[in-house]
């Protein structure tokens, strides 16, 4: 990052429009607080050394917890190891859409992990954190108790004690049976660096069902304060805003099924709220509102003209699906000030959809991507290559359903992505029902560009054909 200006190691200034941290580690933090907790917020790619960092501060605290994705976990377990290497009695925990479904592969690979919160944590977590630390910390000051502080520090069997004699153990938290071995949790300051390297497994088996520690009961999101973006960086310059959780879909590549079973829509008074503590920020420029925001019309509508009432109302784009879009709404979208939607068509063969459990009709999506293009509205359009049920000539099918769409070239955008076994997803837990051959690949290369499987009809040769195919018709209708 030629533009990138760092302070004590950490980014603070740069031409890019940065992207804040994921909600849910806000949410997290904001009832954290609320419990009289302090709290950090640590986003390690505004780190110019990570591990530097690490080392210089992670003394300053009890407990560490994180989540990435799957291609960034090799990352994360570096993380964790430094970490407990340079300070032995720290609580570390792992959350978020890639541990949820390997609970148990991430407690025996990695020692270091305490425990791993399944699905949805606003509740299981601000309880583990009652359970271990008894109190917040400014308490124990308070009450010129520091000394006693030190009772809640972590060492061997600390953690499964404590949760495996807990009447009200709430559900999501995968840990350790209580275990009778002599180690010490001092021994894992005993590594050099390159051996706690040397521990990562990048090939870990994909999970082939769901794991045994019960998912957690849905989120009430009626009652989840707003997300303590008090504690990130102004850096950031892009925000995300919650309006609903889980999906009613069922698509085969995707995890958010199994990770949020229930569907969920946020009340409007909290997205507003939270839309109006945004617009009140000097550093935001832009908001992006998850997920499938128009799957209740009148919902959708309502949210419109609510921004529309607001005259300051920031740029925002939104993921929705375009198959039920209207004209009238197309134009109050606008109107609204939105200047882009991101929609998932996936194929335009009947076939792969039906197969991967895909429900639209893509001629619906057809008119409702025109409609958008009609209010002047931009377009970002994604495909999938390589799904169960594709052949050439049903990609051919999706080729020429987007040569046919009335894109522009410098203001609309189209992905095509790898279909991606993501842990979670049905690929992932139930190969066998699209007869497909996951390969064996290192964690860091599930990102949706390289090929991770091959299917009935087709060979990884054959999927990488498909994508010189998309990149050449992209680059000839300048969409690339």
């Amino acid at each position: 990052m030629q533009s990138a200006k760092f302070s004590h190691g950490v980014l603070h200034a740069i031409d890019l429009p940065l992207r804040e941290p994921p909600t849910g580690i806000m949410l997290l933090s904001a009832i954290l607080e609320q419990k009289g907790y302090a709290v950090d917020i640590l986003d390690a790619t505004l780190l110019e050394d990570p591990e530097q960092y690490i080392r210089e501060h992670i003394g300053d605290y009890r407990m560490m917890g994180l989540t990435s994705l799957t291609n960034d976990f090799p990352e994360i377990q570096n993380i964790i190891r430094l970490a407990k290497q340079v300070h032995p009695e720290l609580f570390i925990v792992v959350g978020g859409p890639h541990v949820s479904f390997m609970p148990d592969s991430v407690l025996v690979e990695m020692p270091e992990v305490d425990a791993v919160f399944v699905g949805e944590a606003e509740h299981s977590f601000p309880w583990f954190v009652d359970r271990l630390l008894i109190q917040p910390a400014i308490d124990y000051i308070y009450a010129g108790e520091s000394d006693s502080m030190g009772e809640t520090a972590n060492s061997h069997n600390y953690v499964s004690r404590c949760l495996a004699t807990a009447e009200d153990l709430p559900k999501g938290i995968a840990f350790r049976p209580i275990s009778s071995d002599s180690a010490t949790m001092s021994s894992f300051g005993s590594d050099s660096p390159s051996k706690i390297a040397s521990h990562i497994s990048p090939t870990s088996l994909l999970p082939s069902s769901l794991p045994s520690v019960p998912f957690p009961d849905a989120t009430n999101l009626k009652v989840l304060p707003l997300p303590a973006r008090h504690l990130i960086s102004r850096i950031y310059k892009v925000a995300d805003i919650l309006v609903n959780r889980g999906c009613p879909n069922q698509c085969s590549f995707c995890s958010r099924t199994h990770l949020f079973p229930k569907m969920r829509i946020r009340p409007l008074d909290q997205v507003f709220k939270e839309v109006d503590y945004i617009l009140s920020s000097a550093n935001y420029r832009f908001i992006n509102f998850y997920d499938n925001i128009n799957i209740n019309k009148r919902y959708f509508e309502t949210f419109l003209n609510g921004l529309i009432a607001r005259p300051q109302m920031l740029p925002w784009g939104a993921e929705l699906r375009s198959d039920g879009i209207t004209l009238e709404q197309a134009h109050l979208m606008k109107q609204a000030n939105c200047r882009v939607i991101a929609t998932g068509i996936e194929s335009a063969s009947e076939t792969v959809l039906k197969t991967n459990f895909k429900f639209q009709d893509i001629e619906a999506v057809r008119k409702g991507i025109i409609n958008v293009k009609k209010a002047g509205v931009a377009v970002q359009a994604y495909f999938v290559i390589g799904l169960p049920g594709d052949t050439f000539a049903e990609f051919d099918k999706t080729l020429a359903f987007l040569e046919s769409l009335p894109l522009v070239p410098g203001v609309d955008q189209v992905n095509f992505f790898v279909t991606t076994p993501y842990p979670g997803s049905d690929l992932s837990l139930n190969p066998d029902k699209y007869g497909i051959n996951i390969l064996s690949k290192p964690l860091d290369t599930y990102d949706c560009r390289q090929i991770q499987l091959e299917t009935p009809t087709l060979k990884v040769a054959d999927i990488a054909r498909m994508v010189e195919q998309s990149d050449l018709l992209k680059k000839r209708l300048g969409l690339s």
